[in-house]
């Protein structure tokens, strides 16, 4: 990958889909295998892109997520985990136990805000609280600073960077397509989706390995960022049917 980092984001881990964005159990482990004699190393390291080294990443704290950090740890490999500070304890999601027992196994958590909800469109005193009100109960339960953040959803907010160096987070991971090469980015770290349909397609393998998109993820970028949302999501939805 040369001088760049290559930051992948999934969400659910699962015996068999529900949502676009899940991943199943036999897949994920087939693509960990793969990582495992690609990757030059493995960081969970945001602030500053890590040349060469591979960062897993997941959103919405999904209970699930307990099993990835088991699997991962016993592989030795650290993952950062994007928590929703109000979700903890609620059906389907972690606790704060698990949040701690993911922490212990030397994986980072991150905030995911306080309860989910899309930044944009926020009030300054509103986005303010999703992501003080995060990094407060996040921290209150894990005994240790949270530095790391990611927007619900990768909706973002323009204030959003600035809310974030004010109350001391480090670096922001966002939904933006691409390889993490210079800590200019650390406010909207880019990053590669993980879905059944970019998996199979070998964009994940491919961005991986030449430390850049591969052409047809480019072009699906460049789309993705053209169209409404409304659009892409349905777009995205038939693509992943076919996965």
């Amino acid at each position: 990958m040369g001088d760049a980092c290559c930051v992948l984001t999934f969400h659910r881990v699962v015996d068999e889909r529900e949502r676009d964005h899940d991943v199943r159990w036999s897949t994920f482990h087939t693509l960990l295998d793969v990582l495992a004699t690609e990757a030059g190393s493995f960081s969970a390291d945001l602030e500053q892109p890590t040349p060469g080294a591979i960062v897993l990443s997941f959103d919405d704290g999904t209970e699930d997520h307990l099993r990835v950090g088991r699997e991962l740890a016993a592989r030795g490999v650290p993952a950062i985990y994007f928590t929703s500070s109000g979700r903890l304890g609620a059906a389907g999601f972690l606790n704060a136990d698990q949040i701690r027992d993911l922490a212990s196994l030397g994986h980072v958590v991150g905030s995911h805000a306080h309860d989910h909800a899309p930044l944009a469109g926020l009030s300054t005193e509103d986005l303010r609280h999703q992501v003080v009100e995060s990094k407060a109960r996040l921290e209150q339960v894990l005994g240790m600073p949270v530095s790391t953040f990611a927007p619900p959803g990768g909706i973002e907010h323009p204030a959003l960077a600035d809310e974030l160096r004010r109350v001391g987070y480090a670096a922001c991971r966002s939904m933006r397509w691409g390889v993490y090469r210079t800590s200019d980015d650390r406010w909207r770290v880019p990053c590669v989706p993980v879905t059944e349909y970019t998996i199979q397609s070998g964009w994940v393998r491919r961005a991986v390995a030449d430390g850049a998109l591969p052409a047809g993820m480019r072009l699906a970028s460049l789309v993705r960022r053209a169209v409404p949302r409304g659009t892409a999501t349905m777009l995205r939805r038939r693509l992943h049917a076919k996965a």
